[in-house]
């Protein structure tokens, strides 16, 4: 009768200790998710700004759509779509929009996967 009531007692003990295990496990994803407020959403959008650059990303963009018109338009299309964007307004304008629509872990991951080397 006692070692039955050792083994009971070994098997409850160890579903108690699996319990705990996954209480602590399940628990600690929310500790090591960052708070989703609008100021850390910012911060983070900020970073990924930092990363990928909105002047890079122009200059990109703009070299793309220059290869589709004719040859003698292309560096005049691609100069007035660099020099002539404001980028600290679109830069704001793209902060404050991915701060809106996407979670401070979204961006956070955007920012760590861009910013990661290549």
């Amino acid at each position: 009768m006692a070692f039955l009531w050792g083994a009971f007692m070994s098997q409850a003990m160890h579903k108690q200790i699996i319990l705990v295990a996954v209480t602590l496990f399940v628990s600690s994803a929310f500790v090591f998710s960052a708070p989703d407020t609008p100021e850390t959403r910012r911060r983070e959008a900020e970073r990924y700004l930092q990363v990928s650059p909105p002047k890079a990303l122009f200059e990109d963009m703009a070299d793309k759509m220059a290869a589709n018109l004719p040859p003698d338009q292309r560096e005049q299309f691609k100069r007035v779509m660099t020099t002539q964007l404001d980028i600290a307004a679109l830069s704001k304008a793209m902060i404050d929009s991915m701060a809106k629509n996407f979670t401070t872990d979204e961006l956070k991951a955007l920012a760590d996967f861009y910013g990661s080397p290549r």
